[in-house]
C-alpha cells in the first residue's frame, strides 16, 4: 500500500548503521564520540585516522585538523594544537575555528 511505502520513506535515521558509513565517517564519528566523552586520546587518534583517510578532500582535512586541534588543546598539548590550527588556517584563512584554537594554544 502507498501508506506503508510512505512510512518506510520516513523511517528513522537509526536504520543507518556503521556498516553503511565510509571508513572516514566512522573515524570522524569515533573521534567526535571521544571528544564528547572527554577521552582526548581517543579523539586525537580518531581525528588522525580521519585525516589520513580524507587526504584529497581539502575541506574535510582542514575541518578535521581544527577539530584535532581542539582535542589536543583539551589534552594539554598546546604546541601540537597550535600546529594543527595553523595548518587548518592556511587552507581556510577565513574560518574562525582554527583562528580561535591557534589563539588559545598560543595564549
Amino acid at each position: 500500500r502507498e501508506e506503508d511505502f510512505r512510512r518506510v520513506l520516513r523511517a528513522p535515521s537509526s536504520l543507518t548503521t556503521t556498516q553503511t558509513q565510509t571508513p572516514l565517517e566512522r573515524a570522524a564519528r569515533d573521534a567526535a564520540a571521544g571528544y564528547a566523552s572527554g577521552d582526548w586520546a581517543r579523539a586525537v587518534a580518531g581525528y588522525t585516522r580521519a585525516i589520513d583517510l580524507a587526504d584529497c578532500d581539502t575541506q574535510a582535512v582542514t575541518t578535521l585538523l581544527a577539530n584535532r586541534s581542539a582535542a589536543r588543546l583539551q589534552d594539554g598539548a598546546a604546541a601540537a594544537a597550535a600546529h594543527d590550527a595553523a595548518l587548518s588556517l592556511t587552507a581556510r584563512p577565513a574560518d574562525w575555528r582554527p583562528r580561535l584554537r591557534l589563539a588559545r594554544a598560543l595564549g
